[in-house]
């Protein structure tokens, strides 16, 4: 399903919507379930099946857009890494998108400057993607959740540098829920058995 994302200047983002599965009623893996359990942000969100695997929304959203013939990485924004698949590859940024994320942060929005050179975490878009010297930048966004207003500054500092706007994309999503009501989408605590 495809629709706009109006932005207060009247100008539109993209919007896509996906419904993605839950992990099924089996264990998770042992080394995701130690990284997944070992910090309260990851154990809060949702664990997704993908290609059989257990996935968090950002690595399900990057591998739609690996499955189209992008490359890229999730900037897991709260923990400052870089993942290519949680928990177990981190990977830099290659060189073409670390200057444009560069130009980006030093961006002056509103007189003030994101941050510095390498480090604006805070408003980066989850996923950036490259294919053919395109770039998307996407967000995942979980039930109730929304873009955030250090996400409109970071999208207004890429615009000010001559990010096209359609370069950036919003994906909905949502889950099948096995549970009615939970917040995990298995309705138990995968944690428990896991420091």
């Amino acid at each position: 399903m495809l629709s706009d994302f109006n932005l207060p200047s009247g100008r539109t983002v993209l919007r896509r919507t996906y419904n993605f599965s839950p992990w099924p009623e089996q264990p998770l893996p042992a080394n995701f379930a130690r990284a997944y359990c070992s910090r309260k942000t990851y154990n809060t969100k949702p664990v997704l099946s993908v290609d059989g695997k257990p996935a968090l929304a950002e690595i399900a959203v990057l591998r739609l857009l690996e499955s189209d013939g992008w490359e890229g990485r999730w900037v897991d924004s709260w923990h400052q890494r870089i993942w290519i698949s949680f928990p177990d590859h981190e990977s830099p940024l290659p060189t073409e998108a670390l200057r444009l994320y560069n130009r980006i942060c030093t961006a002056p929005t509103n007189g003030k400057r994101l941050g510095r050179s390498g480090n604006c975490w805070g408003g980066c878009w989850d996923i950036v993607a490259w294919r053919n010297g395109e770039f998307i930048f996407a967000d995942s966004k979980g039930p109730g959740d929304s873009i955030q207003g250090s996400q409109m500054r970071w999208l207004e500092a890429a615009v000010s540098v001559g990010v096209p706007l359609s370069w950036f994309l919003v994906v909905d999503w949502d889950y099948d829920r096995l549970v009615t009501g939970t917040t995990k989408p298995n309705g138990r605590n995968v944690c428990m058995h896991h420091p």
